[in-house]
């Protein structure tokens, strides 16, 4: 049965937070995945099977503030191993999971990286709206995040985002507990205040995840030449290539690097979630090279060593260019925004080449978390914000979808 948390804060149901501890007697002796083993391109490989798990990310402690890291060592059907990481959203709390792997204490800022992560959104999931994954950001405690924007020199991001199914689509009994993986972007040229929300491949029914489904989701981004639109923001599902754009603007000085991966849980929006849930995460891996799907067994090694992505350069890791913040955090309060009824609306982009003008203005984000909650108490959230506008029927899949929505589910199975 699955590890219970040690200690819960609060009374009231909605403001229950997990301190992450179990209960098992004895953890499993700490292995390396198979399929990595002898490459030395690995920053890290996080796989949740020690209770110090956090020490490989950096941290003497548990991440905090409690508030807004609601964490869990479960051993519940993992991906992989006997433990995973269960992050709670508590009924009506935005929060889920907030802290990250700084690459500056770990031999420098890069201009590339890849990751990878199992996830696995739980049996009660509702999408009611979108919100907030892990991913590589370099905001700087200046912007790329809470409604700050970017102007190529003070910050950027690229974290993940689930998003719900197409309005049009959510018909069906259970709906609402599919969702979309793609990324939540902070670059120069989005157009609103808000980042851009862009789904891997909307026309792609791979790109389709239910509730109590393990898939692999990796993500590589490589930062533009200063002033140039050149950037890259990649995604594979499960091994298999959903978005590919090669023309990003995230910076416009060298100053801007790629700072951390942020491991960021945030339901919304202003919208929260209606009833209690929780999504797992195993196997993270963060790389130089593109890490791959998972495997079991060791990788081929030829008289040349292990090349996991042949023809992709390195990450070109330097050491701290002085684009350090000082100390500063992310200062400000939530972009709470507004739970419009067309939440799926806007400009969503599907990959290749931007959207063109004509099809409506990109779709802004509706909220996030007030800041980098692992460096400083929690704010208080605003009231208020922004109305999702314009129309995303033009990237509705129809019929189209239906019909490979359908092989997918015939197709899919949950991985233990």
């Amino acid at each position: 049965m699955p590890c219970k948390p040690l200690v819960k804060a609060g009374p009231a149901k909605s403001a229950r937070v997990f301190a992450l501890a179990c209960l098992s007697l004895a953890a499993p002796a700490y292995a390396q995945e198979a399929g990595l083993e002898g490459r030395d391109d690995v920053l890290l490989q996080s796989d949740f099977e020690r209770a110090d798990w956090y020490e490989d990310w950096g941290y003497a402690n548990l991440p905090g503030p409690e508030r807004q890291n609601h964490l869990e060592l479960t051993n519940d059907d993992c991906f992989d191993g006997e433990q995973c990481l269960r992050v709670h959203l508590p009924r009506g709390d935005h929060y889920g999971a907030s802290f990250e792997y700084a690459f500056r204490d770990h031999g420098g800022e890069p201009l590339e990286m890849y990751y990878r992560y199992a996830v696995r959104f739980g049996p009660t999931w509702n999408a009611v709206g979108n919100g907030k994954l892990p991913g590589l950001v370099g905001t700087y405690g200046r912007a790329g995040y809470g409604g700050r924007t970017s102007n190529g020199r003070n910050g950027w991001s690229a974290r993940g985002i689930f998003h719900p199914l197409p309005r049009s689509e959510r018909e069906f009994p259970g709906s609402e507990g599919y969702v979309r993986i793609g990324n939540y972007t902070y670059h120069v040229d989005q157009e609103g205040q808000y980042g851009d929300r862009i789904v891997w491949d909307v026309m792609r029914p791979g790109n389709v995840v239910g509730r109590s489904e393990w898939v692999q989701v990796e993500g590589y981004v490589r930062l533009n030449t200063p002033g140039e639109n050149d950037g890259v923001l990649r995604g594979w599902i499960d091994g298999e290539l959903a978005y590919d754009r090669t023309d990003f603007r995230f910076r416009d000085t060298d100053d801007l690097r790629i700072e951390r991966f942020w491991f960021n849980i945030y339901y919304g929006g202003s919208w929260v979630p209606p009833e209690d849930m929780y999504v797992d995460f195993d196997n993270v891996v963060i790389a130089s090279s593109r890490v791959g799907a998972f495997s079991s067994a060791p990788p081929v090694v030829t008289d040349a060593g292990v090349t996991p992505d042949a023809g992709m350069a390195d990450a070109g890791v330097v050491a701290d260019a002085g684009a350090d913040d000082g100390g500063a955090v992310d200062a400000g309060v939530e972009d709470a925004g507004s739970d419009a009824a067309a939440m799926d609306t806007g400009t969503i982009d599907a990959g290749g080449p931007p959207v063109p003008p004509d099809a409506g203005a990109p779709l802004p984000d509706a909220g996030e978390p007030a800041a980098d909650a692992f460096t400083r108490p929690p704010t208080s959230p605003a009231e208020g914000g922004e109305t999702l506008e314009g129309s995303c029927a033009a990237h509705d899949a129809g019929s189209m979808w239906f019909l490979g929505f359908g092989l997918l589910l015939m197709r899919r199975r949950s991985r233990g």
